[in-house]
């Protein structure tokens, strides 16, 4: 896809104002091909066939998920919660407020929580939402919301693909370069995927 895509970002509220925790949302992907699902299925039973506990329980399967990013920023209003979601998907970057009264009520900073009953629609988000995992700064580095701006702004102009640009990638270079996680810093972006996605298949209760 071309460079310069439509996105869905909103670029409101305080530049100076802080990132407090960001989260990995982790789903299903709904419309994933049944024939390579079934493929990958496949594969997954022979490796376990053969070499066994050394093959994840559905490894290759598990690459049929999506990765969204819920952000919240410090700030003083106690009856309001400045949550966003920030996302890439084929259509472009999102990046919008979470102000739905069922996600302010129902969403908690919890591993592993189960997202599905007040996800907003709309989203890229497919089934069996889990929240995967939780920064909650480090080392007393504040990252604005004006730093999330220029990284949304640089992700605009790169198309997506899927191979290269996905919404994987998108989540692993946000903890790189905007947060600079140092966890994700000392790892490479394969790494990164695979322990969210086994943490989601090991949780996500079927």
């Amino acid at each position: 896809m071309a460079k310069g895509m439509a996105s869905n970002v909103d670029f409101s509220g305080d530049a100076n104002s802080h990132i407090s925790r960001v989260g990995v949302i982790v789903s299903n992907i709904e419309g994933a091909d049944p024939a390579l699902r079934g493929f990958l299925g496949a594969v997954d039973w022979a490796g376990r066939l053969f070499v066994g506990n050394v093959h994840r329980h559905e490894r290759l399967q598990s690459w049929l998920t999506h990765f969204a990013l819920v952000i919240e920023f410090a700030q003083s209003n106690v009856n309001f919660r400045d949550l966003w979601l920030l996302e890439r998907g084929v259509d472009g970057v999102t990046f919008k407020r979470l102000h739905e009264h069922e996600f302010q009520q129902g969403f908690r900073w919890e591993l592993w929580q189960n997202c599905d009953n007040f996800f907003p629609n709309g989203t890229g988000s497919g089934s069996s939402k889990l929240l995967c995992h939780i920064y909650s700064g480090e080392n007393h580095v504040y990252v604005t919301r004006e730093s999330v701006w220029r990284f949304v702004r640089e992700q605009m102009q790169m198309g997506y693909h899927i191979l290269g640009k996905n919404c994987k990638h998108f989540a692993y270079d946000f903890y790189y370069y905007c947060i600079q996680n140092s966890w994700v810093k000392s790892i490479d972006f394969p790494a990164f995927s695979e322990t969210i996605e086994a943490g989601w298949v090991e949780h996500r209760g079927w």
